[in-house]
C-alpha cells in the first residue's frame, strides 16, 4: 500500500485539485483518501462522483442485478454515504451512472462583518 507521504507526492506530481486513492473496496465499502497539491483533503465532492462511475465503469462495483446501492466511502475522517443509480441510455448503448451524496446541512453563522472596511480593504466601492 502506498503511505501518506507517497500519496502527497503523487498527488502534487499529478497536479489535479484533488486525487484519490483507494486503498480497499469490501462489498459496499470503498476506503479511499482525497489529497490535493498540499494536503490531505477530508472529502471531495467531485472526487467521489468520479471515483464512482470509475468503478462502475470498471465493473468494481458489485450491482447484483440491483439498478441502485448504497456504498459507503470510508474516509479518515468518517463514513459519507453515497447513493449509485444506473440506467441503460440506447442511444450510447452503454450504462451511465448516477453518483448522490448524503452530506450534512451546512452551519450557517453570522460574523457582523463590518462591510465598509472589508470594502477598504478589498479596494471596492461600497454600496
Amino acid at each position: 500500500m502506498v503511505d501518506k507521504s507517497n500519496r502527497m507526492a503523487i498527488a502534487k506530481e499529478l497536479g489535479y485539485p484533488a486525487t484519490v486513492f483507494v486503498s480497499r473496496i469490501e462489498g459496499n465499502r470503498i476506503d479511499a483518501q482525497f489529497y490535493s497539491t498540499v494536503a490531505e483533503l477530508p472529502m471531495c465532492g467531485h472526487g467521489t462522483v468520479g471515483l464512482v462511475a470509475c468503478l462502475s465503469d470498471r465493473g468494481l462495483i458489485d450491482w447484483q442485478q440491483a439498478s441502485a446501492l448504497e456504498l459507503t466511502l470510508a474516509l479518515p475522517n468518517g463514513d459519507a454515504n453515497v447513493i449509485v443509480s444506473r440506467t441503460f441510455n440506447p442511444e450510447a448503448q452503454n450504462q451511465n451512472t448516477l453518483a448522490m451524496l448524503e452530506v450534512r446541512v451546512a452551519d450557517f453563522r453570522d460574523d457582523n462583518i463590518d462591510v465598509n472596511r472589508l470594502c477598504a480593504e478589498l479596494g471596492v466601492e461600497s454600496k
